[in-house]
C-alpha cells in the first residue's frame, strides 16, 4: 500500500488540528483566567504559532512546548522578542544546556 503526498498532508493537517484542540483544552484548564481572554479559534492559532516558535528554540517535546505556551499566555504572545524579557530570550537561544535546564532557568528568572 502506498500513501500519497496528499494523504500525508491531510494527515498532518488533522494531527495539527487535533493537537491545537487538545492544547486549547489544556491551557483553559491550567491557566483559565489567561486563556479566557481568547476565543477557541484565537487560542488555537496561538497554540500553532507558539509551537512553531518553540521549535525554533529547539523545544519540541510536548512538555517543553506547553511551557513555552504558558509563557506566551502569562507574559504576552511575543514575550521572546520583547526587550523587557531579554534575559529570557538569551536563555532560549542557549545551545550549551539541555531544554529542561533552559526552561528551569527561565522560570527561575521569573520567580526571582
Amino acid at each position: 500500500m502506498r500513501i500519497s503526498a496528499a494523504q500525508i498532508t491531510d494527515f498532518d493537517r488533522h494531527a495539527l488540528r487535533d493537537y491545537a484542540v487538545s492544547m486549547v483544552e489544556h491551557l483553559r484548564e491550567q491557566l483559565p483566567k489567561k486563556a479566557a481572554r481568547f476565543t477557541d479559534e484565537e487560542l488555537a492559532a496561538l497554540v500553532l504559532s507558539g509551537a512553531e516558535r518553540a521549535r525554533g528554540y529547539g523545544l519540541v517535546l510536548g512538555a517543553e512546548v506547553a511551557q513555552f505556551l504558558y509563557l506566551m499566555l502569562v507574559l504576552g504572545p511575543d514575550f521572546d522578542e520583547a526587550p523587557r524579557y531579554a534575559a529570557i530570550r538569551r536563555a532560549l537561544v542557549r545551545s550549551d544546556i539541555d531544554n529542561g535546564t533552559k526552561l528551569n532557568h527561565i522560570f527561575t528568572l521569573l520567580l526571582t
